[in-house]
């Protein structure tokens, strides 16, 4: 016990920490970055959302964004801003592979596959069809695979450096009531990075090839807009921008980790080393059963 609560005093100290870093602190982009004039990178359901807040940054940087989503972005970019929008159901493989047909005609050469793309449905486990959970399971999950399945032998033979980012939740560690698919799907993400990522350590190639798994809470989109926050302070929502920006901050700097925002997803490995009534004691404190219940 006395070593859980030393690691949760160390890791709330490293994320304000890493929060209220001053920003002439902060390090210039480095030249090594693989987001340079001339990149191309791919996003999942990078048509609204945290998506397209990682385009519009992409974008600002010169770089090349293919966007591939159920519907077209919702806003219009400057003639100079490279956005090649696909109509693609990442669930359906026949799809995706379609897609990546299209992109090598093309002859662009992906350097970074972002897999954003997600949907969700509130509702009690016994209420829901397994239509709807076969849905969930097969954008968030299945659809996720099968973009690195595609695209991951182009990404080692085309390039020297490369990235995937995999965008998971919170919830794929503690999922709350009602939100069973959601976090099923994520949790099953966050299995497929690690690994995903251990098998590029023991393959030839696979040091070109960077991984970033984003672990986030409540982002401030339509996707959970009818789920109300339980805790502005304990759970506060994150801005997808300020989440973007983060995501953006971590490829340039080169780095391979876990991103954890806001600060209370740092805790929450460390919270379920306790014993299930703790863990439901928690949950009650913090609300997240009764906000996905309402």
């Amino acid at each position: 016990m006395v070593l859980l609560v030393r690691n949760v005093l160390l890791n709330i100290l490293i994320s304000f920490q890493k929060r209220f870093t001053f920003p002439f602190l902060e390090k210039k982009t480095p030249e090594d970055t693989i987001l340079k004039k001339g990149s191309v990178a791919i996003i999942t359901g990078g048509s609204g959302g945290l998506g397209l807040e990682i385009v519009k940054r992409l974008t600002s940087r010169n770089v090349t964004c293919i966007i591939l989503d159920v519907i077209p972005p919702n806003v219009r970019f400057k003639k100079e801003e490279k956005v090649i929008f696909y109509r693609c159901d990442i669930s359906s493989i026949h799809q995706v592979k379609k897609v990546h047909r299209d992109i090598r005609k093309r002859n662009e050469r992906i350097s970074l596959l972002i897999n954003n793309a997600g949907i969700t449905c509130v509702k009690p486990l016994i209420e829901m069809t397994n239509q709807e959970i076969k849905k969930i399971i097969e954008v968030n999950f299945i659809g996720a695979y099968g973009m690195i399945e595609t695209f991951l032998p182009d990404l080692m033979r085309d390039n020297d450096k490369c990235y995937i980012v995999n965008i998971a939740s919170v919830l794929g560690l503690i999922s709350p009531a009602n939100l069973t698919g959601y976090g099923a799907s994520k949790a099953g993400m966050i299995a497929v990075h690690k690994s995903l990522a251990s098998s590029l350590k023991n393959c030839k190639e696979g040091h070109k090839i960077r991984t970033l798994l984003v672990c986030t809470g409540k982002i401030k989109t339509t996707m959970f807009e009818t789920v109300p926050t339980p805790s502005s302070i304990l759970a506060p929502d994150i801005d997808p921008s300020e989440l973007a920006k983060l995501i953006i901050h971590s490829i340039d700097n080169n780095l391979e980790h876990t991103l954890k925002e806001p600060y209370y997803v740092n805790l929450v490995p460390f919270f379920k080393m306790l014993d299930r009534p703790y863990i439901a004691l928690l949950k009650r404190f913090s609300g997240m059963n009764q906000a996905t219940s309402n």
